[in-house]
C-alpha cells in the first residue's frame, strides 16, 4: 500500500487534528546523539567531498549521429581520438545509432523516454570509466536490462547494455592491467541469490584490484543487501577514515569501505500502473492502483474526477501521466533516493571523493527541506546544495498545492468550455450548467466537498475567503505571496454592494445564497467565480428591474439557453454585465457579440423584432462617466449602470422612463 500518512514526509495533517498533543520527536533527541548521527560533519571535517555529475542528455544529442563521441568528451575532456580508438569509436556510434532508430520504431509512445535513459546510463559509464579513482560505483533504475527472450526487449537490452560497456572499457582505459567489469544484479539474470552475485561482484574489486560497475534496479537491491567491501585498498592515502571519537575500536566497520559512487536513474513506477484492460491475473494490480489513488484523493492531493479521467485514458490505450505532483509522490521519491544514497554510508571508511551521477528527473521530486541537516548523509545533503546552487525547481507542498489548483481550475474550463456549445440543444446539460451556478450562488466556500467526481466541483483546498490570481486568457496562474492582479472574493464579484440596495440582502436571505463568503476548507476556482459574478449578476438584475419598473423576467426557453441572461415583456433581451465596464465606443467587441447573438435568436425564432436592454450593473470604480445610448437602429440600449459603489439606484426618472419607452415601443 502507498502508506500517505506514514510515507510523506508533510505532517501538516496529523499537526492539525491533534494540536497540543502532537509531539515532534526529532525535537527530543539528545545532542550527543545527533551528533553521532551526523555523518556530514565528519565527512567534511575529515575532507571527504561529494561531486554530483548530471548525466541528463542534451535534447539535441538523442539524433546526433556522434552522440557518443559527445558524451566522451563531456565528461572526459582529455580524450583523444587517434588511429588506434577510431574504428572502435566509429563501432559504439554504430551500435548505439542503431539502437536509437529501433527505439523509434518500435516504441513510438515513448522513445524520447526510452532514449534518454539510455543514454543517461550510458554517461554513467563513461563518468565511472574516464576516473581511476572510482573504483566501485552503483548503478540504480527503475527497469532491469531486459533478456533477449522478454518483451519490449529494445527498451533496456541487457546485451546492447554490456557491448556499450566493452566498447567504452576499451577506449578510455586501454592503459589498465584488467578492464573495468560491468555486472548486472538480478534474479532472472544469474542464479545465485541477490546477495551471493553482489558480494561477488565485491569481490573482484577487493581480490582482484579490477574496477566494478554494479548495475541493478531499486526494488532489486534490498536495503538489508550489505554493498560494503574489505578495504584492501593498496593505496591508503585515498581512503578517510570518518569514525567517531568514541567508537569501539573492535567495531568491523574500521576495516571495511563504502563504495565509491552512484548513479540515480530516473525514478518510475512509484504509484501502481492501472492496467489498460482489467483480467483475472491483474485484479491484484487493478485493487492496489486503485487504493492508491482513493488514499491520495481522501488527502487532498488528487480528486475523485482526476482519477476518473486517469482510468478512462487508461482504458482507451492513451498515454497518461501517472500523479507526480504530489506530496505523497515526493515524499516516496525523496523516500527512495535517501534509501539509495544510504549505501554509501555503510563504514567508516570513505574514498576520498564520493561521486554522484543524476538521470531524468531524479532530482525534480526529490525534497529534504523538512529534514535537520544531522538527518542527512553526505550525499543526500550534496543532492540538496546541488539543487540550490543550479537553482533546480523543488517540488514543494506548495509547488504541488499550486499545481493542484491550475488542474481544477483547467478542468473546470474544459467543463464550461464543453457545454456551452449544448445549452441550447441538450436540455440535461442547461440543467446540470444551471444546479452548478446556483451551487456557487449558495457555497462561494465549502466546509466539504463532496462533489470532486464532476469537473464543475473542482473547488480549490484553501481556508480563505478571498485570494489573487494572474489571468492569461483562459489560464491563470497564482504568483506567489498572493501578488495576482486579479482578486477572487465577494468584493471583487461586487457582493457587498449588491447586497446594500434596499432590500437585496433580505431577497438573498430568502432563497438561501450566500451573503458573505466565510473562510472554509475550500472556495471557488477563478472558472467558478466567473460563473458565479454571471449568475450574480442575473440574480440581482432581476431583482432591480422588478423593483424600480415591476417589470415580470422571465428565463429564456431551451432553444434560446444562456444566449441573453432573461427576458422583460415578449420582445426584450437582457444581457447582465456584472464585471465589465459598460460599452466602448473605441472597444466594438461586446457590441458586435451582442449584435452577433440577436441576430442567432432573430434567425431561431423567425421574428426580427427582436431587442436588447444592455445592463452594466454596478459603476465602474474609475473616473470614466458613460450615459445611456442606443445602438443598431435603437434595438439595443446599453444602460452605464443601475447601482452605484454604494448599492444606491442612479437612474434618473428621466432615464427611467426612456427604459420604458424602450421596451414598449415597437
Amino acid at each position: 500500500m502507498f502508506g500517505y500518512i506514514l510515507q510523506s514526509p508533510d505532517f501538516k495533517y496529523i499537526q492539525q487534528q491533534l494540536g497540543a498533543a502532537f509531539i515532534k520527536g526529532t525535537e527530543l533527541v539528545p545532542a550527543a546523539t545527533k551528533e553521532d548521527m551526523d555523518v556530514s560533519s565528519r565527512c567534511r571535517e575529515q575532507g571527504v567531498q561529494v561531486n554530483v555529475i548530471n548525466v541528463i542528455p542534451d535534447p539535441d544529442q538523442l539524433d546526433d549521429i556522434r552522440v557518443m563521441q559527445k558524451l566522451i568528451l563531456k565528461y572526459h575532456p582529455n580524450f583523444e581520438i587517434n588511429d588506434d580508438n577510431h574504428a572502435q569509436l566509429a563501432l559504439l556510434e554504430q551500435l548505439v545509432q542503431q539502437l536509437m532508430q529501433q527505439l523509434k520504431q518500435k516504441v513510438s509512445d515513448n522513445a524520447l523516454y526510452c532514449q534518454k535513459r539510455y543514454l543517461s546510463l550510458f554517461g554513467s559509464f563513461i563518468c565511472f570509466l574516464s576516473h581511476r579513482n572510482r573504483r566501485v560505483v552503483l548503478g540504480l533504475q527503475s527497469v532491469l536490462p531486459k533478456l533477449d527472450t522478454e518483451v519490449d526487449t529494445v527498451k533496456m537490452s541487457a546485451q546492447v547494455i554490456e557491448q556499450v560497456f566493452e566498447l567504452l572499457a576499451g577506449l578510455l582505459c586501454p592503459d589498465e592491467k584488467h578492464l573495468p567489469q560491468l555486472h548486472m544484479i538480478a534474479k532472472k539474470l544469474q542464479s545465485e541469490p541477490i546477495e551471493q552475485q553482489v558480494a561477488a561482484a565485491l569481490k573482484v574489486r577487493s581480490e582482484e584490484q579490477t574496477r566494478v560497475y554494479l548495475l541493478s534496479a531499486y526494488k532489486t537491491l534490498g536495503v538489508g543487501v550489505n554493498l560494503v567491501r574489505a578495504n584492501t585498498e593498496p593505496d591508503q592515502a585515498q581512503i578517510i577514515n570518518i569514525a567517531p571519537e568514541d567508537a569501539d575500536i573492535q567495531d568491523p566497520r574500521y576495516k571495511q569501505i563504502d563504495i565509491d559512487g552512484i548513479y540515480l536513474g530516473a525514478i518510475t513506477h512509484l504509484l501502481t500502473l492501472i492496467p489498460e484492460c482489467a483480467t483475472k491475473a491483474n485484479t491484484k494490480q487493478w485493487i492496489r492502483g486503485y487504493y492508491e489513488y482513493m488514499e491520495l484523493a481522501d488527502a487532498d492531493e488528487i480528486s475523485l474526477n482526476d482519477i476518473k479521467t486517469y482510468a478512462r485514458e487508461r482504458s482507451r490505450g492513451r498515454p497518461i501521466k501517472q500523479f507526480r505532483n504530489t506530496v505523497s509522490y515526493v515524499g516516496a521519491q525523496t523516500q527512495c533516493i535517501l534509501q539509495a544514497v544510504g549505501r554509501l554510508d555503510r563504514t567508516f571508511n570513505k574514498v576520498a571523493e564520493v561521486t554522484v551521477m543524476i538521470g531524468d528527473g531524479v532530482l525534480d521530486y526529490y525534497n529534504v527541506t523538512s529534514m535537520a541537516p544531522y538527518q542527512l548523509g553526505p550525499i543526500a545533503q550534496a543532492l540538496q546544495d546541488y539543487q540550490r546552487q543550479s537553482h533546480w525547481r523543488v517540488v514543494t507542498s506548495e509547488v504541488v498545492k499550486k499545481e493542484r489548483w491550475r488542474n481544477h481550475t483547467n478542468q473546470s474550463q474544459e467543463f464550461f468550455n464543453q457545454v456551452k456549445h449544448d445549452l441550447q440543444v441538450k436540455a440535461v446539460v442547461a440543467r446540470r450548467y444551471q444546479k452548478a451556478r446556483e451551487f456557487y450562488l449558495q457555497h462561494p466556500t465549502l466546509m466539504n466537498n463532496q462533489r470532486t467526481d464532476q469537473p464543475e466541483f473542482a473547488y480549490l483546498d484553501m481556508q480563505a475567503n478571498a485570494y489573487h490570481v494572474q489571468r492569461n486568457g483562459e489560464m491563470f496562474d497564482f504568483p506567489e505571496n498572493n501578488n495576482g492582479r486579479e482578486s477572487i472574493s465577494a468584493a471583487a464579484g461586487g457582493l457587498p454592494i449588491l447586497l446594500a440596495y434596499p432590500g437585496m440582502l433580505a431577497h438573498f436571505k430568502q432563497n438561501q445564497w450566500a451573503i458573505e463568503w466565510e473562510p472554509k476548507n475550500y472556495i471557488l476556482n477563478p472558472v467558478q467565480f466567473d460563473n458565479y459574478c454571471g449568475i450574480l449578476g442575473e440574480v440581482s438584475a432581476q431583482f432591480v428591474i422588478k423593483d424600480q419598473w415591476q417589470y415580470r423576467t422571465s428565463l429564456l426557453g431551451n432553444q434560446l439557453n444562456e444566449l441573453f441572461d432573461f427576458q422583460l415583456d415578449k420582445r426584450v433581451l437582457v444581457d447582465v454585465k456584472n464585471w465589465r465596464y459598460p460599452h466602448n465606443s473605441e472597444n466594438d467587441d461586446e457590441q458586435a457579440w451582442v449584435l452577433k447573438k440577436l441576430a442567432r435568436v432573430c434567425k431561431m425564432t423567425g421574428r426580427d423584432d427582436w431587442k436588447v436592454l444592455i445592463v452594466n450593473l454596478i459603476e465602474p470604480d474609475s473616473d470614466l462617466t458613460f450615459t445611456s445610448h442606443l445602438l443598431k437602429g435603437q434595438r439595443v440600449m446599453e444602460l452605464p449602470a443601475l447601482l452605484n459603489r454604494q448599492g444606491q439606484f442612479v437612474l434618473t426618472e428621466t432615464e427611467k422612463q426612456k427604459v420604458a419607452t424602450f421596451i414598449h415601443e415597437y
